[in-house]
């Protein structure tokens, strides 16, 4: 009587056959590319890579799980808050030959107020009320009690060279519109300030995964697809490698104004702190994205991940920073949306909601409309446009269960007060139940 097969032992022979398909197929660079493999994760990546490739089924073994293909990671909240917000910043240098010097504008200040010298309080009022201007080699944003700093040598030496070119080419006509192009993408390079701000997140999500700070390794099609993109969108690679170069522009210092406990006025000593460049050696192969990311900007999230862990004492301030559940599935569903959805979706994401409102499964953030409006980088000088494109924004994003007051009631009042009004926002409690909200999204939309 011949034995029966049972169903598991079809299936693992079934595996072997396929997995014998892909080795045969395999040239000598990707059989040692799947030696060197550090982890289960990279080497199903691989395998998924090459089954395509040669239009063979991947073995049940080494296909990841679908959770596997936009995991929940944790991120650094002051990097989310206070950093990432700084790459969006990207296009000042759009203008920087035409901005003021600092030492300009306390001068006009001087002469408007007929004064031989200007106190403390009056030049941080004028170099606030300018907003923004150049000093020492910086493009700097005034926020009034602080001030952050956007280098440019980088960048201006890079301008500089195309400069020189464009005096050669005053000789050569014939040179100058190619000239003049090579400028133009200069620029363009600081105006992906989004696609940075985008692959910024998707870079730290890689730490966490990979577990690693230095030689980085970012598969092209991992960055498309936590983008939510196709390969086959016209340009997309070039748009992703320009943003990633952007990356390597610029770095920043933040000065600080703080009120000085036991005295009426502000120190005009600023604290400065500089934070460095975002990523570091940035190499670029036909597959990969190779680079090492600053640890500044890894926060808290390295003593969760790395051996060489800090010293207890010092762990202790490093954790105050704090860490929430970043949901890697979120550009997928904001691809095509405005910015300011996105910012909000994202800002929304990293709060853990009011602790005396929170319930079961629900989490409730509670902020003033002018607040969600910050977060969404809407500043408009007048409040009627930036309350309305506030409560557009609240209206498009998809991951909101509830809005109180609701929105048809915020639209009835005068600009003035809604963006005083504190809004109860309502939201899944758990990054878990959030991304499968996100996912049957995303999945409505590709079939509506």
């Amino acid at each position: 009587m011949k034995k029966e097969v049972s169903k598991v032992t079809k299936k693992r022979e079934k595996d072997n056959k396929l997995m014998m398909e892909i080795l045969k197929e395999l040239t000598r660079e990707e059989m040692k590319a799947t030696v060197f493999a550090e982890d289960e994760g990279g080497l199903s990546k691989l395998f998924e890579k090459y089954a395509k490739r040669y239009k063979i089924e991947l073995p049940s073994f080494l296909r990841l799980p679908p959770d596997e293909q936009y995991p929940i990671v944790k991120m650094d909240r002051a990097t989310e808050q206070d950093l990432l917000p700084l790459l969006l910043n990207k296009s000042i240098f759009t203008n920087y030959f035409s901005l003021p010097t600092k030492e300009e504008i306390i001068e006009q200040e001087r002469k408007r107020l007929n004064k031989e010298d200007l106190d403390f309080e009056e030049k941080r009022a004028a170099l606030t009320r300018a907003k923004e201007y150049r000093q020492d080699g910086y493009v700097t944003r005034d926020y009034g009690n602080y001030v952050i700093g956007f280098s440019c040598q980088l960048y201006l030496g890079y301008i500089k060279a195309h400069e020189e070119k464009l005096e050669d080419a005053q000789n050569e006509p014939h040179l100058y519109p190619e000239v003049v192009q090579e400028i133009q993408q200069g620029l363009e390079n600081i105006r992906l300030y989004r696609m940075a701000h985008r692959l910024a997140h998707i870079i730290l999500a890689q730490v966490y995964i990979q577990k690693r700070l230095k030689s980085l390794v970012i598969s092209k099609g991992d960055i498309v697809r936590f983008l939510g993109c196709s390969p086959n969108e016209k340009q997309i690679y070039q748009h992703i490698e320009r943003a990633l170069k952007s990356l390597l522009f610029c770095n920043y210092r933040i000065w600080g104004y703080n009120f000085t406990p036991g005295y009426k006025k502000r120190t005009d000593r600023p604290s400065s702190k500089g934070i460095g460049w975002f990523i570091y050696n940035l190499k670029i192969n036909p597959t990969n994205y190779i680079l090492d990311v600053n640890d500044v900007y890894v926060g808290c999230v390295r003593q969760l991940l790395l051996k060489d862990k800090a010293p207890k004492k010092e762990r202790k301030r490093l954790f105050e920073r704090g860490y929430f559940d970043w949901i890697s599935r979120i550009y997928p569903l904001t691809k095509d949306m405005p910015i300011s959805v996105e910012l909000l979706s994202l800002f929304f994401i990293s709060e853990t909601g009011n602790r005396k409102l929170n319930k079961p499964g629900t989490k409730v953030i509670t902020h003033r409309v002018e607040r969600l409006a910050k977060e969404a980088h809407i500043t408009h000088s007048r409040a009627s446009r930036r309350y309305n494109d506030t409560l557009s924004a609240l209206g498009q994003i998809e991951i909101i269960e509830k809005i109180e007051p609701p929105l048809s009631e915020l639209k009835q009042l005068r600009p003035s007060k809604g963006l005083k009004t504190i809004l109860h926002v309502h939201m899944k409690g758990s990054a878990k139940e959030l991304d499968k909200l996100i996912e049957r999204r995303i999945k409505a939309k590709s079939n509506p």
